[in-house]
Order: C-alpha cells, then sequence, then structure tokens
C-alpha cells in the first residue's frame, strides 16, 4: 500500500507544484503521476525475474531501500526537472511488490483456490493507496506541498518493520542456502541445489533473466490476452492473477511483471490522450469508445474458462515446469539422500 498511495500523493497537490514551480501547462503538471506509472512499468521487469533468481526477502529490501531513499529526494527536489527524475524512480523501485508479491503467494499457497483468495487481498489492499494518497496530500499541502511527499515517507517507514521480518519463501533459493549448510556440515563439495547451476552471469542475467517478461508477453498467449485485458480494464486487477493459477506458478513474479508492465503503460499514457480524446469526440462517443472497447475485452476471460487448459498445455514454460518436474520425480525414485537438493559425483 505504501508505493500505492505514493503513486497518487502528487495528484493532491498540482496547485501547490505549478504555483512553487511557476509550471502551468496542464500536461506538464500531471507529469508527477504519469510519470511514476512509467517507473512502474519498468520496475516489476527489473525485480520480478531477480525474485526468482536471487529470492523474494533480499529483492524486496534492496528496491524497498532505493524506494524510501528517492521519496526522501522527492520531497527536497530543488527544482521541477530534479523532482521528475526523482518521481521516476520512486516510480521504478516502487512497483517491486506489485510483481514479487505474486511470487510469494504462488511459493506460499499451492493450492489454486487458496492461492486465488491470498492473492485477491492484495489486490484489495493495494486499491486502497491511490484513493487514500490525494485527499492525504490535500490536507496536508495547506503546509507546504513538501509534507505530501514526506507523509509517503513516514508510511514506508512503518511498511519497513513489516518488511524485515518477512522470511524468504522462494523454493529454488530455500534449496541453495540448505545445500550450502549441508555442504558446510558434511564437507561434502558435491552437494548442490538445482539453481546453482544456472548461470549467474552478468550476460545470462541481462538476455534470460531480464528478458521472461517480455518473452512471456510475446509468446504465452495466456499473459498476453491477460495483459491486454488489463489494459482496458485496470479496475478488475483480481483477474490479473490467472495466469498465475492456470499457468507457471514458478514464473508467478514474471507474470505479474508483464501484466504490471502493460497496465501501468496504458496508465502513465492515457492522462495525455484522454484530453484529446474528449475534445475531438465529445464526452459521448468517447465514453462509447472505452465501453466498446471494454465489451470486447470481456470475451478474454470467458477464452480462458473454455481453451486454459490447452494453452497451458503448449505454453513453453509449462512445458519446461512440467519437465522440471519429470526429472525431479525420477530423482526421488533413484533415492537421492538430499531430496530436492540434488548431489553430483566426482
Amino acid at each position: 500500500m505504501s508505493s500505492n498511495m505514493s503513486s497518487s500523493l502528487a495528484a493532491g497537490v498540482t496547485t501547490q507544484l505549478s504555483n512553487y514551480f511557476h509550471v502551468t501547462d496542464k500536461e506538464y503538471l500531471v507529469l508527477p503521476t504519469s510519470i511514476f506509472l512509467v517507473g512502474y512499468t519498468f520496475g516489476p521487469l527489473i525485480f520480478g525475474p531477480l525474485s526468482e533468481s536471487f529470492g523474494r526477502k533480499w529483492t524486496m529490501i534492496v528496491a524497498f531501500f532505493a524506494f524510501t531513499l528517492f521519496s526522501m529526494a522527492s520531497t527536497l527536489a530543488p527544482n521541477w526537472p530534479v523532482l521528475i527524475v526523482f518521481r521516476l524512480f520512486v516510480g521504478i523501485t516502487g512497483a517491486c511488490p506489485i510483481a514479487v508479491v505474486g511470487g510469494i503467494c504462488s511459493d506460499i499457497y499451492h493450492n489454486p483456490q487458496s492461492r486465488g483468495r491470498a492473492l485477491t487481498t492484495f489486490t484489495a489492499a493495494t486499491t486502497y493507496g491511490p484513493v487514500l494518497g490525494p485527499p492525504i496530500s490535500g490536507f496536508i499541502s495547506v503546509i507546504t506541498w513538501r509534507w505530501a511527499f514526506w507523509i509517503g515517507v513516514v508510511v514506508a517507514g512503518i511498511a519497513w518493520s513489516f518488511l524485515i521480518m518477512m522470511p524468504e519463501t522462494c523454493s529454488p533459493v530455500l534449496l541453495k542456502h540448505r545445500a550450502a549448510k549441508l555442504r558446510k556440515e558434511t564437507g561434502n563439495s558435491s552437494i548442490f541445489a538445482p539453481i546453482e547451476l544456472e548461470k549467474t552471469n552478468i550476460g545470462h542475467i541481462i538476455t534470460v533473466v531480464l528478458t521472461r517478461p517480455i518473452r512471456m508477453f510475446c509468446f504465452e498467449p495466456l499473459v498476453l490476452c491477460m495483459c491486454i485485458y488489463l489494459g482496458f480494464a485496470a479496475g478488475e486487477e483480481g483477474l490479473a492473477f490467472i495466469p498465475i493459477g492456470v499457468g507457471a506458478p514458478i514464473f508467478a513474479a514474471s507474470t505479474m511483471a508483464a501484466a504490471s508492465m502493460c497496465r501501468s503503460t496504458f496508465g502513465a499514457v492515457l492522462p495525455f490522450a484522454g484530453r484529446s480524446m474528449f475534445e475531438t469526440l465529445g464526452v459521448p462517443w468517447a465514453c462509447s469508445l472505452l465501453g466498446f472497447l471494454s465489451l470486447a475485452m470481456c470475451a478474454i476471460p470467458f477464452i480462458f474458462l473454455r481453451f486454459g487448459t490447452t494453452l497451458s498445455e503448449k505454453s513453453k514454460f509449462c512445458q519446461y515446469l512440467a519437465q522440471r518436474e519429470r526429472e525431479g520425480g525420477r530423482e526421488e525414485g533413484e533415492g537421492a539422500d538430499w531430496g530436492d537438493v540434488g548431489a553430483c559425483g566426482g
């Protein structure tokens, strides 16, 4: 909720920002909010995949530390360009939970129904942040516009107490820690976790790990259709988690990253296009256009219900996961001593 509330804090101090920085152009005045959503577009693409390789907790801690610093920097911005740049980085780092929490719920809840309820609860909580931001900043801005952003820093400080106590939940990373402990206790250097066999060089991270959400967006019909749906119906955020329920839980954070990217892109662009659209088409036809597009999107959930299983079976990511499960089953059948932690002979 901390990052979601921060997204709309600037909306309640538009007049104060205009007077202080001498900015009168209406398109410029929406930048503190829109540039934040631009950051929301790129942030999940970075932190979602990283959490699948380096763990949920430390990815969240690093991102939230940067979020807190950039939030403080926004309150102290000396001029308009600096404020806009800091708001961009606040959005990038604040987007981390949007992608990572989906992965956390997939780590904890293995039953699709339980996972769906947990994700729905998380989604409902995130909807309060953008609603609370404008009235809070509007009331506090009578002192100064800077206090509107200081409120965001205070809320972030409260959130730190919960974040620090959060345990690691990513199974591959937990297995890595377990393997390291067993190597230390037994002196057997051949004990390893599967994730330790993956490449960790910067080239692999950039070309494979960080591009995973984009590849899922481009080549996974489930993810692509849901992202398009969310772009036109951001209010139905709970449906963002359908791909997780029917597809690839291990890549849940990447799935969420792709969905968040599309949703935030529309959220950042529409404020600029909205005024021109209503002025050109008029209120009746502009609203009708959005209604017709939303009506077309209504078919997507029913397509998922009818063809979701088939699409999952054809998914390259799901096929990869099925292969990993079969290999894991063979290892257990062969009587591996270390369960999911592998061991290779010298």
